[in-house]
């Protein structure tokens, strides 16, 4: 694993951590939405850790179940279209441009 490929895992890692802060803080508005985002980070958080740390595809996986999930969501809820898309087609094609480049 390259060392531009650990930085991209830790800057994955710390946006899981801003959205489960996020998630926290949104939970005094609406709990709903506020749990999915707390899970959503948390599932960011762990399945980056197995790819950072144990250096396992199933990270990866994980990591692609989750952004799609978000994506239906954005979707559904009407949030920002091109924003969803961006973050369905960027979040995975870096890490897999960073994992199979090292």
């Amino acid at each position: 694993m390259t060392k531009g490929c650990k930085i991209w895992l830790w800057i994955l890692i710390v946006g899981g951590a801003i959205s489960v802060l996020s998630g926290f803080y949104v939970f005094s508005y609406s709990a709903a939405v506020g749990v999915y985002t707390i899970i959503m980070g948390i599932g960011q958080i762990a399945s980056v850790a197995v790819l950072l740390f144990k250096q396992k595809k199933a990270g990866f996986y994980a990591l692609c179940i989750i952004v799609a999930i978000n994506f239906i969501y954005n979707i559904t809820h009407q949030v920002n279209l091109p924003l969803a898309f961006v973050s369905l087609i960027l979040m995975p094609g870096i890490t897999f441009f960073f994992l199979n480049r090292g």
